[in-house]
């Protein structure tokens, strides 16, 4: 069950520690009776009445010593000032499913925010990472002014490492240099529409973008 409880407005609040301030001033010191008179940080008046606390939002009773439902947020003030105190979690007021995909969700300043895991992204980690499945071959993607580039590993080369780089077999002294050599030997269409590589000393076929 929900307890609503009615707070002072803020002008009131504001004209009680004024009057409070004064009197503090006139006296020039703060009565032996005032002192730790009320606890949980309120604070101490006095009055025609004898000694008054005025409480923490989050206490309440005559010397500020009994806590309010702290299992609740509550709603403090009148119209004029919307703040809440929220109780454990912060984010438990956040609305349910607030991050989508396993996302954690904070409190930054008085907003929610969304640690998002990889490779979600976005401000609820509804989005994939443009980096996402980007790269082929182990290539490492990397996001470069929101644009996502990648640095291949040898012998992967192009804009998404899906080309094989072709390369040349290093000379020994008992055997001569050799380029496209093992390509001599295979047969006519053996890459189809593609080009025949030496690789390793290995005819490997590199194949148009459009069939990668």
């Amino acid at each position: 069950m929900i307890h609503h409880h009615s707070y002072p407005s803020v002008s009131t609040l504001i004209i009680i520690l004024f009057l409070s301030s004064l009197q503090l001033i006139q006296s020039n010191s703060i009565s032996n009776e005032c002192l730790d008179y009320c606890s949980n940080d309120g604070l101490c008046i006095e009055t025609n009445n004898g000694l008054q606390c005025i409480c923490l939002p989050e206490w309440t009773g005559h010397r500020c010593d009994s806590p309010r439902d702290s299992s609740l947020t509550k709603q403090m003030y009148n119209s004029q000032v919307d703040m809440t105190f929220v109780r454990s979690n912060p984010c438990d007021s956040a609305p349910a499913g607030y991050c989508k995909n396993t996302g954690i969700c904070f409190v930054e300043g008085v907003a929610f925010k969304c640690f998002c895991p990889y490779p979600y992204t976005g401000e609820y980690c509804e989005d994939l990472s443009d980096c996402f499945d980007y790269c082929l071959n182990n290539g490492i993607c990397k996001l470069e002014s929101n644009t996502p580039k990648c640095v291949c590993s040898l012998p992967w080369t192009g804009n998404r490492c899906q080309k094989l780089e072709a390369t040349t077999t290093v000379a020994t002294q008992s055997t001569p240099s050799t380029t496209n050599i093992p390509c001599t030997y295979v047969p006519p269409g053996y890459c189809n529409s593609g080009t025949c590589i030496a690789v390793n000393n290995q005819a490997r076929c590199q194949c148009p973008p459009e069939f990668l």
